[in-house]
C-alpha cells in the first residue's frame, strides 16, 4: 500500500470542510465535535505516512518507461552486441528508478509538512473553542482541563484521549448537538455487507387459501352445496322464471302453477318462486294505498313498508303448497355498530323446509329493483341478484337477524347463540359476505375497551381477499383511517389501531374476493366485521406512516413459493444495516420501492443492494436516517414473465442515527445467465467479502474453446456512476489453479488497499459474464501484487494443446530464496526449447537470464517426455520476483530462429530470508 492512498482518503472531503470552516455557531458543541473529527483524521494521516516512509514503501509511478527498448528478435547481430545492449538497459533502468524514488520522497515530505500545518491550525481552533465554552460556563473546569492540550498532565496523550467520544458527549449532554452534527466515527458506517447463507431457504408452505371465487358454487356454504351440486340446472330454472308471461301476474294462482311446472323437487319449486319475485316485485319506500295485502302486492308487482317482501314470498309458497314460515324479529341497520341502541328495526324473513331441514331466505335482500323516491314518480334502482339470500347460512345470520316476539327470543335458526337482545346488540356486526369470504374472527368481542388507546383486531381467511378499513369517530363520523395499519401473515390478517385520543371509535373492515369471475350472480364484497373501540386513557397517538397497502407477504406470492425467511412484516432495528432474505424457488426478476416517512412519495434508490442467489434474494439495506421506512417488493410471481406485481411490503422502524450507504444502481448483480459456460464455483451470491482487504472468487470455463478470461475493477464515481480504478492490476492476482474434467479453473484474488465498495466485472471472449460487489471495510496493509495484465500460470495453449506440465502453481514460496521449478515437455516436441527469466517486481529489472538460471535436462523416454529443471536463487535484496517461462519451436528461414509464442508467469516469494 502506498503513502498517497490514505492521505487522499482523509484529504478529499474532511480537509476541505476544515479549510472552509464556517463561523462559530451558537452551539459550540457542534463545532467542537467537527474540529475534533478533523484533528483525529489529520493526526492519523501523519502517523500512517510516517509508518510508510519508515518502511521504505515508496510508490511506483504508473506506466513509466524506465528501460531502453529491447533489440528486435529478427535483427541479425552478434551475442556480444546483445549483452552490451542489455547491460546499458539495466543501468539506465536503475538510474531512472533512483531518480523517481527520490522525487517521490520529496513529494511525500512536502505533503507531510502541509498536513502538519493543518493539524496545528486544528489544535489551535480546538483550544480556542474549549476556552470559549469554559468562559460561557458550558463545561466545567474538569472537562476543560481534560480537553485542553496545554495541560501538562495530558499533553503527551491528548491525541489518544480525543477519541473518547463517550466522555465528550456525556459532558455535553445538557446541550446536545443538532442531528446533522454527527461524530466522525458515526459519519459513515463501515463498508460491510451481511453474509447470507445460500442454503437457508423457506420451507414449502401449504397455504390452503382458495385463490378467488371462480364460480357461484364457491360462494355456497356446505349445506347449500349439498343441495345444489350442479348450478347449471339452477341457471336454467332462473331463466324460465324471469321469462314468465307478464299477464299471469294478474292471476297469482295461475302464475305459481306455471312457475313450478319444470320443477322436479321442492328445492327447484322454492327457487323458481324466489327468483321470479326478486326480478318482478319492486321494493317501494312509500306506502301504496292500493296494496293492502300480499295478494294485491303480487298483482301490482310492488311491495311497500306495510307489506313486506317476506309476506309476498310466504303467500306465493302457500299457493304452491310449499311449507314456509314468516319470521319476525330484528335486523341491524347499515349504521349500526356494537352497543349502539336504536339502530336495529323490525324485520321479516322466511324459513323453508327441504328434506326435513330448515333454511333461511331473505327475498328483500335479493330484490333487483328498488324505488328510491318517497313520493311522485318512481325512481328505480337496478341491483344485481344476491345469491347469498337464498338458502342463507344460518351461522352467518346470527349477527344480522334476531328472531323474537317482543323481548322473547324465538327458537328459529340464528337465535341459538343469543341470550338477550342486549347481547345480540353488542355482538360484532357482520354481513353474509363475511362467511362467503371464509372469514374467521379471532377478536370476537364487539366492544373493545382499552386504557392505552391501543387495540388490535385479528382475522383468519380461507380465501385470497382484498381488505379495506375505516376508523371513524362515533359522534361526528370524522375519519381516522391513518391510525390503522394492516399486517398479513399467510392466512392471518391483523389490524393494529392506535386511537388519536380518548373516545368512542367505530372500526369497520370490508372485503372483496380477489381473482373473481366476472358477472357472478352474487354479492362479492361487503362488510366483514364492525367493532366499537372505546379508548379511556389519556395517551394520544400520531397516525401510522404508510397505511395505503397491507404489510407482509401476499397470499398469492406465498402460494408461488415467495416468502421472507428472517423477518416479520414489521421490523424494529437499532442497526443501520439490514438484510432481508426472500425465498424465490422459481427465480425470476425482483424489484423494490423504498420510502422514508419524511418524504413518503420520494423513492430511495441508493440504499438497497439486491444480491441474487439460486433460490432466493437478499435485500441489503443501508438505513441512513432515523425513522420509519416502507419497503415494497415486486416480483413476477403470477405467471407473467414480463410483469412485476406487488408480492410483499415491510414496515421498518430504524432507531439508529448512524450513516451508511450502498452504491446501488438499477442493473442486476451476479452472473448474467446461469446457462453461460462460465460458472462461479465458490460464491452463490454477488458479494465478495474482503474483511481485511483480501478476498477471492473462483470460476470454471471450458478447456476446448480457447476464449480467455479478462476482468476490470471499478470504484464509485459521481452521481451514481462507476469509474475504473487506476492501477487495479496491483490489486488483483488471477491464476490458473486446475485443468481437469474438460474445465479450467481460474481463481481471482484481491488485495484492496482502500476501504469501500468496488465493482468487479468478469469478461469471457470479450463479453461481460457478470459483476460482483466487493465489500472492503478495511484496506489491506501489506504488499500488493506485481502489476501484470492477463492471468498468472501457464497459458491455455501450453496446458491444453501442447500438454506441457509445470511443477508449481501460479504463486509459490522459495525457502531462503531458493527453489526448483520443473517443466515437463512431451517427447514428440523434440524441436521445442524452454527458456526462463527472473524479474524483480520493483523494477521490474532483470535479475537472471536464461544462462544465469541453472538448467538440467532429463530425458524420460519411457514416459515419452523431457523434463527441464530450473534452479532459482533470489538475491538477498529481492523478496518477490516474477518467473517467466517461454516455450518456442525452431524454424529455419535462411538461419535458425526460435519463436517463443507460448509462455507462462509465476510469482515467487522468498521466505525466511
Amino acid at each position: 500500500m502506498t503513502w498517497c492512498r490514505p492521505v487522499c482518503r482523509y484529504g478529499d472531503k474532511r480537509e476541505a470542510n476544515f479549510e472552509h470552516q464556517k463561523p462559530m455557531v451558537k452551539s459550540h458543541s457542534a463545532a467542537l465535535t467537527k474540529i475534533q473529527a478533523t484533528l483525529i483524521s489529520l493526526t492519523s494521516a501523519i502517523k500512517h505516512l510516517d509508518h510508510q516512509l519508515e518502511k521504505g514503501n515508496i510508490p511506483k509511478h504508473p506506466k513509466v518507461q524506465r528501460n531502453l527498448p529491447k533489440l528486435p528478435g529478427s535483427l541479425a547481430c552478434s551475442e556480444e552486441l546483445r549483452d552490451v545492449w542489455d547491460s546499458h538497459r539495466e543501468r539506465a533502468g536503475k538510474r531512472l528508478g533512483q531518480a523517481w524514488h527520490q522525487e517521490l520522497s520529496r513529494q511525500a515530505e512536502r505533503l507531510k509538512e502541509q498536513i502538519q500545518v493543518k493539524e496545528e491550525k486544528a489544535k489551535s481552533d480546538f483550544e480556542n473553542t474549549t476556552k470559549d465554552m469554559f468562559s460561557n460556563r458550558e463545561i466545567d473546569e474538569e472537562t476543560f482541563n481534560y480537553l485542553n492540550p496545554n495541560n501538562h498532565k495530558i499533553r503527551t496523550s491528548v491525541m489518544n484521549k480525543m477519541t473518547d467520544h463517550n466522555y465528550l458527549q456525556q459532558q455535553l449532554s445538557t446541550q446536545s448537538p443538532p442531528k446533522e452534527s454527527i461524530s466522525a466515527e458515526n459519519q459513515y458506517n463501515d463498508f460491510t455487507v451481511h453474509k447470507v447463507d445460500p442454503n437457508l431457504v423457506a420451507k414449502p408452505r401449504k397455504v390452503f387459501v382458495n385463490q378467488g371465487l371462480m364460480n357461484v358454487e364457491d360462494t355456497f356454504w356446505p349445506g347449500k352445496k349439498k343441495l345444489i351440486p350442479d348450478y347449471s340446472r339452477i341457471q336454467e330454472l332462473d331463466k324460465f322464471a324471469i321469462e314468465a308471461p307478464v299477464n299471469l301476474q294478474q292471476n297469482p294462482q295461475e302464475l305459481v302453477e306455471y312457475l313450478i311446472q319444470p320443477a322436479k323437487n321442492d328445492l327447484e319449486r322454492y327457487r323458481l318462486i324466489f327468483r321470479w319475485q326478486a326480478n318482478k316485485i319492486i321494493i317501494g319506500r312509500r306506502s301504496n294505498p292500493e296494496v293492502t295485502n300480499a295478494f294485491q302486492a303480487i298483482k301490482a308487482g310492488e311491495s311497500s313498508r306495510s307489506i313486506a317482501s317476506a309476506m309476498v314470498f310466504h303467500e306465493l309458497c302457500r299457493m304452491g303448497d310449499l311449507p314456509c314460515e314468516l319470521i319476525k324479529g330484528y335486523m341491524k341497520d347499515p349504521s349500526h355498530y356494537p352497543g349502539k341502541d336504536g339502530t336495529f328495526r323490525w324485520y321479516c324473513w322466511n324459513v323453508i323446509r327441504i328434506e326435513g331441514e330448515e333454511y333461511l331466505c331473505d327475498p328483500l335482500q335479493a330484490c333487483e329493483r328498488y324505488d328510491q323516491n318517497d313520493r311522485g314518480d318512481k325512481k328505480l334502482l337496478q341491483t344485481p341478484f344476491d345469491e347469498l339470500s337464498f338458502l342463507a347460512d344460518p351461522k352467518g345470520c346470527r349477527n344480522l337477524y334476531l328472531p323474537c316476539d317482543g323481548e322473547i327470543i324465538g327458537s328459529h335458526p340464528g337465535s341459538e347463540a343469543v341470550k338477550s337482545v342486549d347481547s345480540w346488540n353488542n355482538m360484532v356486526t357482520r354481513e353474509l359476505i363475511s362467511r362467503t369470504l371464509g372469514t374467521k374472527l379471532y377478536t370476537t368481542e364487539g366492544i373493545i375497551s382499552t386504557v392505552t388507546n391501543l387495540a388490535n383486531v385479528k382475522f383468519w381467511f380461507s380465501r385470497d381477499v382484498i381488505l379495506s378499513h375505516t376508523l371513524t369517530k362515533a359522534n361526528d363520523n370524522k375519519s381516522y383511517d391513518a391510525h390503522v395499519i394492516q399486517v398479513v401473515k399467510y392466512e392471518h390478517v391483523e389490524f393494529f389501531i392506535r386511537l388519536p385520543h380518548a373516545g368512542k371509535f367505530i372500526f369497520s373492515v370490508y372485503g372483496q374476493a380477489r381473482n373473481t369471475q366476472q358477472n357472478l350472480s352474487c354479492k362479492m364484497s361487503g362488510l366483514i366485521a364492525k367493532y366499537c373501540i372505546h379508548g379511556t386513557g389519556s395517551e394520544t397517538h400520531r397516525p401510522f406512516p404508510f397505511t395505503k397497502c397491507p404489510h407482509g407477504v401476499r397470499t398469492s406470492a406465498v402460494v408461488a413459493g415467495f416468502d421472507c425467511i428472517n423477518y416479520p412484516p414489521i421490523i424494529e432495528t437499532s442497526e443501520c444495516k439490514l438484510a432481508l432474505e426472500l425465498s424465490r424457488p422459481g427465480g425470476g426478476e425482483i424489484s423494490f420501492h423504498l420510502f422514508h416517512e419524511s418524504r413518503p412519495e420520494l423513492k430511495i434508490i441508493d440504499m438497497v443492494y439486491i444480491e441474487p442467489f439460486p433460490k432466493k434474494f437478499a435485500l441489503h439495506m443501508a438505513l441512513s436516517y432515523e425513522g420509519t421506512y416502507n419497503l415494497i417488493v415486486f416480483a413476477n410471481h403470477d405467471g407473467c414473465d414480463n410483469v412485476l406485481t406487488t408480492c410483499a411490503s415491510f414496515l421498518i422502524h430504524n432507531s439508529s442515527n448512524q450513516r451508511a450507504s450502498f452504491f446501488a444502481d438499477p442493473y442486476s448483480w451476479g452472473m448474467h445467465s446461469h446457462e453461460h459456460p462460465v460458472k462461479c464455483v465458490d460464491n452463490c451470491g454477488s458479494t465478495i467479502h474482503a474483511p481485511c482487504g483480501e478476498g477471492s472468487i473462483t470460476f470454471t470455463s471450458p478447456r476446448n474453446r480457447g476464449e480467455e478470461i479478462d476482468f476490470n475493477l471499478y470504484s464509485p464515481g459521481k452521481r451514481g456512476t462507476w469509474k475504473e480504478v487506476i492501477g487495479f492490476r496491483e490489486w488483483v492476482f488471477a491464476e490458473y489453479i486446475d485443468f481437469k474434467e474438460e474445465l479450467r479453473t481460474v481463481k481471482i484474488n484481491f488485495r484492496i488497499p482502500l476501504k469501500g465498495f468496488f465493482q468487479f466485472i468478469l469478461f469471457y471472449s470479450g463479453e461481460s459474464v457478470g459483476r460482483w460487489l466487493i465489500s472492503c471495510p478495511k484496506g489491506f496493509e501489506g504488499t500488493l501484487y506485481p502489476e501484470r495484465e492477463g492471468l498468472w500460470g501457464p497459458d491455455c495453449k501450453m496446458t491444453e494443446e501442447l500438454k506441457i506440465k509445470c511443477s508449481h502453481p501460479a504463486r509459490f514460496d522459495a525457502l531462503n530464496g531458493k527453489a526448483e521449478f520443473t517443466v515437463t515437455v512431451p517427447q514428440a516436441m523434440s524441436k521445442w526449447h524452454v527458456f526462463a527469466s527472473l524479474n524483480d517486481t520493483e523494477g521490474p529489472r532483470l535479475i537472471m537470464r536464461q544462462k544465469d538460471v541453472p538448467l538440467s535436462e532429463n530425458d524420460l523416454s519411457r514416459e515419452r517426455s523431457k523434463v527441464y529443471t530450473f534452479y532459482i536463487d533470489l538475491p538477498d535484496s529481492v523478496s518477490t520476483a516474477i518467473l517467466a517461462v517461454h516455450i518456442g519451436k525452431e524454424k529455419y528461414t535462411g538461419q535458425k530462429r526460435i519463436h517463443t509464442q507460448n509462455h507462462g508467469y509465476w510469482m515467487v516469494t522468498a521466505t525466511n530470508k
